[in-house]
């Protein structure tokens, strides 16, 4: 009996021992893992901080970046406006088809750049939220035969040539953006122009199949 009360007193010495160690360990355990997890949350509130830095240089950096985009524009379509103004006013004078032609196509290719600071113009615009549609009254016959002669030079050098098909319940004036009707038509034709090896290129302006007239002309589209 005496034995078994010895070997029970020890057994129960060591189990407390044992438990005690598996405590200490359990201790020591949680403490790195709370020490990790601050680490960890330290490592993240920096990360975050970071993102957020870059955040605002890259969104201070886009408004400058448009706003330079736009002052640029501005500041060079003002001399093209008036490369625009005096080639006109010498179309109107009596000179020879020869020149006539030169100045023509001088005059066509100002407005095909013209046309780029525009898009140039309209993209910072649509970065800063601010592009607005204009609602005037123009030709759409018109602007595509523009379009035409911009791309004659191209159109040459390839031999191919252009068909404008105006249907013919579209009327002589329509109400919209010339602006960006032409900047339409222009990237059509100048990609028709570019991947036509031969043959002839064909825009055509109409309505949507099943679309109805509207009065004033409004609703016209381009399909090439």
């Amino acid at each position: 009996a005496l034995v078994s009360k010895g070997m029970l007193a020890a057994f129960v010495a060591i189990s407390t021992g044992c438990f005690v160690a598996i405590a200490l360990v359990l201790a020591f355990i949680d403490r790195r893992l709370e020490a990790r997890s601050v680490i960890e949350a330290q490592r993240l509130r920096d990360l975050n901080a970071d993102l957020e830095h870059a955040r605002r240089e890259a969104e201070a950096a886009n408004r400058a970046k448009s706003a330079f985009l736009a002052t640029m524009s501005h500041e060079i379509r003002t001399p093209m406006n008036g490369v625009l103004g005096m080639l006109e006013v010498t179309l109107r004078r009596r000179i020879d088809e020869t020149m006539r032609d030169h100045l023509t196509l001088a005059r066509d290719s100002a407005v095909n750049l013209l046309t780029i600071l525009n898009d140039i113009l309209d993209y910072s615009k649509l970065e800063a939220g601010q592009l607005q549609l204009e609602r005037l009254s123009f030709s759409a016959r018109q602007v595509a035969d523009e379009v035409t002669s911009m791309l004659a030079s191209s159109i040459a050098q390839k031999k191919i040539w252009i068909d404008v098909l105006v249907d013919p319940d579209v009327p002589a004036w329509i109400v919209g953006d010339p602006t960006r009707f032409r900047q339409i038509v222009l990237n059509l034709a100048s990609n028709a122009v570019k991947f036509t090896e031969s043959g002839s290129i064909a825009i055509r302006i109409g309505y949507l199949d099943g679309e109805a007239p509207q009065p004033g002309g409004h609703g016209a589209v381009l399909e090439r």
